[in-house]
């Protein structure tokens, strides 16, 4: 019963699966959210997340998947771009990949 209300609200708010964008889970995907003003914030919400993650593992003593220091989003995020740029090999796979690869490459753990 329920459900007959929320619907018609979901439909009146344009937030039907039919309308909302596909999310792109790749590193390519990734990659031009981080290069496009209008979804930049989604690029650096993901990599943040991924970062802070990263950093409390190292905190934590598990350092094989970790990062250590305290780079900010900022240095994050273009560590990712450029790890991208130099990678195009590696577009199609998972963006959880790119970032974590960009982020080991830069701030490992000793």
């Amino acid at each position: 019963m329920l459900s007959i209300f929320i619907t018609p609200a979901i439909l009146a708010f344009g937030i039907s699966s039919a309308t909302a964008a596909p999310l792109n889970t790749t590193v390519q995907g990734l990659y031009r959210q981080c290069k496009s003003p209008d979804s930049v914030f989604l690029c650096e919400a993901y990599i943040a997340g991924v970062g802070d993650i990263l950093k409390a593992y190292g905190a934590g003593g598990a350092k094989v998947v970790a990062i250590c220091g305290e780079p900010s989003y900022a240095e994050m995020v273009q560590a990712f771009v450029n790890w991208a740029d130099v990678n195009p090999n590696e577009w199609g796979k998972d963006r959880l990949f790119g970032v974590v690869g960009a982020l080991t490459n830069n701030w490992r753990c000793q």
